[in-house]
């Protein structure tokens, strides 16, 4: 028997050898029934596997949730926009994939 929490583990291993307990209201559960495992990406893990509700921590979702609803609403240029997506830059770095990925919608956005 092998318990874990690292999802780096579970995508070490085929789906088959996986058992997740889940107690609730004194009663537990086991879970079988997993379409895949083995090689998969460590964010699906967390999601499919370990039904993490998000990848990041609540603050830092919230935020780039509130930057993609202004883009959304063309809502780019604006001050509180800015400041926004330069906060979360400088809270977790330019080269994040989401902040990339508003940077091009913004890009698109611009052009049409």
């Amino acid at each position: 028997m092998l318990s874990t929490h690292s999802p780096h583990i579970v995508s070490a291993v085929h789906k088959e050898q996986i058992r997740v307990l889940i107690k609730e209201n004194n009663h537990l559960s086991v879970i079988t029934n997993f379409t895949r495992s083995y090689g998969v990406k460590v964010d699906q893990i967390l999601l499919e596997i370990f039904r993490t509700n998000a990848l990041r921590i609540p603050e830092i979702e919230n935020k780039l949730l509130k930057l993609r609803e202004m883009v959304s609403s063309n809502q780019y240029d604006s001050d509180e926009c800015n400041m926004l997506k330069q906060e979360l830059e400088k809270t977790i770095g330019y080269d994040d994939t989401d902040l990339a990925l508003i940077r091009l919608e913004i890009a698109k956005r611009k052009k049409i």
